[in-house]
């Protein structure tokens, strides 16, 4: 039989927009901290990509469980960590619940550099203890850019930098991810190309040492022409109704709970 190529669509919710502290801040009293618009309560950067009747989140940092309880993440076919920075691995473990019962582990995407450091710090979830522990089958990459079936969806996977943490990112069909970006080249605009929807990090309105500020944020999304580019890891000095003020056509505050549809090509019989 003959193979086709149709247009699907899936989800990809924001289950976190936050920075590495998260917001509020723990003790801290401004005015985006104490603020009542839920905008403006963010957990650590996370996504969840639901397509095929597939769930995989995209980072598992130290929000986690409370993020698969709000947004009733009830299976979970695959994992992708972008780095091994705290805000982005911490919550791994709770992934547990969603092996229990089952012999295979998890699927989890990442690149060889993380896999690296993930054997040493999550050793155990290799050894069979009879202890009810995560489990993952790790799928590591060492050559970017390149392409890449996971778990039954077509993965265009790319590489930066933040400081001396190598990143990967991700493009799945006219939808693109790109968190913690602070040092890239060429590559990445060219990766980018052809995306409708960006979700880029962005820490606040001014650069700094570790993070994009919203101008160049704001760059790479003329310079890649999507459509709409959404801004993530947002600090606590980010106001969600002030911040839209500042932003160029096209780009946009995230906020937890965000939907973006998305449409990607798939092989039928």
């Amino acid at each position: 039989m003959s193979n086709f190529i149709a247009k699907a669509s899936g989800v990809v919710t924001i289950i976190g927009c936050g920075s590495s502290a998260g917001v509020p801040l723990i003790g801290c009293k401004c005015g985006n901290c104490i603020s009542a618009d839920p905008k403006n309560r963010r957990l650590r950067p996370s996504i969840v990509i639901a397509a095929e009747g597939k769930k995989i989140v995209c980072d598992t940092g130290p929000d986690f469980r409370e993020q698969a309880l709000t947004y009733q993440i009830d299976h979970l076919d695959g994992i992708i960590l972008t780095h091994m920075h705290f805000d982005h691995i911490a919550g791994i473990d709770d992934t547990r619940v969603y092996v229990l019962g089952k012999k295979e582990g998890i699927p989890l995407l990442l690149s060889r550099a993380a896999l690296e450091d993930f054997v040493v710090k999550y050793g155990y979830f290799f050894i069979d203890s009879g202890v009810a522990t995560a489990k993952v089958v790790p799928i590591s990459v060492d050559q970017f850019p390149c392409s890449m079936n996971f778990c039954g969806l077509n993965f265009s996977l790319f590489d930066y930098y933040q400081q001396q943490m190598p990143v990967m990112g991700f493009r799945i069909g006219n939808f693109a991810y790109a968190t913690d970006v602070k040092n890239y080249d060429q590559r990445l605009i060219e990766a980018l190309q052809g995306v409708e929807t960006l979700v880029i990090s962005a820490l606040k309105e001014q650069s700094t040492h570790f993070h994009l500020g919203f101008e160049e944020a704001s760059m790479i999304h003329r310079a890649v022409g999507a459509k709409k580019t959404y801004l993530t890891h947002l600090s606590h000095d980010v106001n969600y109704e002030k911040g839209l003020q500042s932003l160029p056509t096209g780009v946009q505050l995230a906020y937890d709970g965000l939907e973006i549809h998305f449409e990607y090509e798939r092989k039928t019989d």
